[in-house]
């Protein structure tokens, strides 16, 4: 069996699959052996990434597995629910378990085909506030790269590397006078981001998420990373990160 899931437990923006051979009752407990960096903590906004990320996995997994589960994020307001109908379609499920009130899955069941959907008890004791959500994936940033022995500090020229946000790649990045990302090849119209210290990042070699690292300093022409991955050539971008003042998670 194949577990796919966001990485609120791995990595923080991204989402994580594993070949599961026993039985388990807390994903922390298993080890990913596949990501895609989807760049926000926050699934709004990024709907379309994480379906065309999860899309990815299934591709390069379903050969090791004859069973895949999908353990999707909890949003379902607004447009929650048809991000989520969207996605069963694009994947072709052959079942939706839907955890919650009778009426999540009256809701399901008008949109999809009702024999694929069924109903599953919620977990007790699952509900967090706002609050406990924010230090739990703070301690989530922290504790990756305190569990990372053999992090070091790599520079890469911004001439020479490749940025990827929201799913574009950009072969061209420089840092303006306030000290902010800017985005674009040709410098018009560019992607405006934060200032970059403390920014997460995806480290990838062509197609691959090879590692993760976080900005620690940034110049006109290069960037300070910390990170175990030896080798890469892209950097993917994210909305979040820590500030190295205040310890605070910020987003953009």
């Amino acid at each position: 069996m194949v577990s796919i899931w966001r990485c609120s437990t791995c990595y923080p923006n991204a989402i994580g699959a594993a070949v599961v051979t026993e039985q388990i009752t807390d994903l922390r407990g298993v080890n990913t052996h596949f990501y895609e960096f989807v760049g926000n903590i926050s699934p709004v906004g990024f709907e379309d990434l994480i379906i065309k990320a999860v899309k990815r996995i299934l591709a390069k997994i379903r050969t090791a597995c004859d069973i895949c589960v999908i353990n999707t994020d909890g949003y379902i307001l607004n447009t929650g629910i048809e991000y989520k109908v969207r996605m069963a379609k694009e994947i072709r499920s052959d079942m939706l378990v839907c955890l919650g009130k009778d009426s999540l899955l009256n809701n399901f069941k008008a949109r999809l085909d009702s024999s694929t959907v069924v109903f599953g008890r919620s977990p007790s004791k699952t509900t967090k506030s706002r609050i406990d959500r924010s230090k739990r994936r703070l301690n989530q940033f922290q504790r990756y790269f305190k569990e990372q022995s053999r992090t070091k500090l790599i520079a890469k020229e911004l001439s020479y590397t490749k940025f990827v946000y929201r799913g574009q790649t950009y072969s061209g990045m420089w840092i303006d006078r306030y000290g902010f990302l800017r985005l674009n090849k040709r410098r018009t119209l560019p992607v405006k981001l934060r200032r970059p210290e403390g920014m997460f990042v995806g480290l990838g070699m062509n197609r691959e998420i090879v590692g993760f690292g976080l900005i620690l300093n940034a110049s006109r022409y290069e960037l300070t990373i910390q990170s175990s991955a030896n080798d890469f050539n892209k950097i993917h971008l994210s909305n979040s990160g820590i500030c190295n003042s205040t310890g605070i998670r910020y987003t953009q």
